[in-house]
């Protein structure tokens, strides 16, 4: 099974350099409802034992919730679609792997990856994203809420609804989550099948090749009719070739 990740080409030559993915903060996420949802954290009327907490312990419980939460970190892969496969979405093209730098726009790549040679070791929670339109608040329910350990209890009990939820607003991203509070990096040195470019962007192309010696790895995508984008080719000496002609008919004119 194929992942697949969007980055700026501005990102792509740290990646490529260590065959490594970076945990990002989950604060940093884009998502205005997922981050929401952790501040809407409430207190059920039965909590541990059946009693009520008292307000002060509450708030302190609740201020260590929201530190253990930030002390994680998540990296992000989009999934095949149904009618086309991941390294082809125009909204993630455009969402994640571009960037402009004063009038100049750059697109930058989408890495595939087999998900089957990924080392992901027993710190790391993985999951697709479960979307839905009901995105609901965390509730309290029989929890002792006096431990000092009781918010890390919590967090990782509600792991799926505070990290693997996300409204539908968001399936254009077909996402598929690893986080993790102990890794900084994923290995992905042996997971690596190729990596796409859009046939267009010239100045991205150049940078792709001079770092990646397999160029077989190398494949190209162009804008096709209908707002699709389909496989071009995956082989470099065509690509140099209607650069030559390209150049050749600039000359001309």
């Amino acid at each position: 099974m194929k992942l697949y990740h969007y980055t700026k080409i501005s990102k792509f030559p740290l990646i490529w350099a260590g065959k490594k993915l970076k945990f990002s903060e989950w604060t940093n996420t884009n998502d205005i409802f997922e981050r929401e949802k952790v501040f809407r954290l409430t207190q059920e009327s039965a909590l541990y034992n059946g009693k009520r907490c008292d307000t002060e312990t509450f708030r302190l419980f609740r201020a260590n919730v929201f530190k253990e939460i930030q002390l994680y970190k998540q990296i992000s892969f989009c999934n095949d679609y149904k009618d086309y496969g991941g390294f082809a979405s125009p909204l993630m093209w455009g969402q994640y792997a571009r960037q402009q730098r004063g009038k100049q726009i750059q697109s930058g790549v989408c890495i595939e990856i087999d998900r089957t040679k990924l080392k992901i070791g027993q710190t790391i929670h993985k999951d697709d994203i479960y979307y839905t339109n009901q995105i609901e608040s965390t509730h309290l329910k029989w929890i002792d809420t006096a431990p000092s350990e009781a918010a890390q209890l919590f967090v990782l009990d509600n792991l799926h609804n505070l990290f693997f939820t996300k409204h539908s607003h968001w399936e254009h991203e077909n996402e598929y989550r690893l986080i993790s509070k102990e890794d900084e990096f994923l290995d992905i040195s042996e997971a690596i099948t190729a990596i796409y470019v859009l046939w267009e962007d010239h100045s991205t192309l150049n940078k792709v090749k001079r770092m990646v010696k397999d160029k077989s790895l190398i494949k190209f995508l162009e804008v096709g009719g209908l707002g699709q984008l389909y496989m071009k080719s995956n082989r470099l000496d065509w690509y140099e070739e209607d650069v030559k002609l390209l150049n050749r008919l600039n000359k001309k004119n």
